[in-house]
């Protein structure tokens, strides 16, 4: 995940990963990076995020930061309420704990 999120959105070949994070210089004929990224991606899932490690068409990987996925305000604020107000707000209904708006 970290090598991936080095370069948000480039696709990393298979050869530059297993060099990087493995250091090995050859690439080995197993599947074992198939199976880490599975793994990866599994972990993700479990928060909703296994859309973050995409494969390419070339059989690289690259990472997926959702910036483009993001909705611009997911409800709207009254007009007296300051970004800070409202980021806390969004971000207590994100973690599911109940906040009252400031006043």
């Amino acid at each position: 995940m970290w090598r991936l999120s080095d370069t948000p959105g480039q696709a990393v070949a298979k050869k530059v990963l297993i060099r990087d994070v493995w250091r090995m210089a050859h690439v080995p004929e197993t599947n074992s990076l198939a199976v880490h990224v599975y793994r990866l991606r599994a972990k993700l899932a479990l928060a909703g995020l296994a859309w973050m490690v995409q494969t390419t068409l070339d059989g690289g990987y690259r990472f997926d930061s959702g910036a483009e996925r993001r909705p611009a305000a997911p409800f709207m604020f009254a007009a007296n309420e300051s970004e800070d107000d409202a980021a806390g707000l969004v971000l207590s209904v994100i973690q599911g704990v109940p906040r009252e708006p400031q006043t």
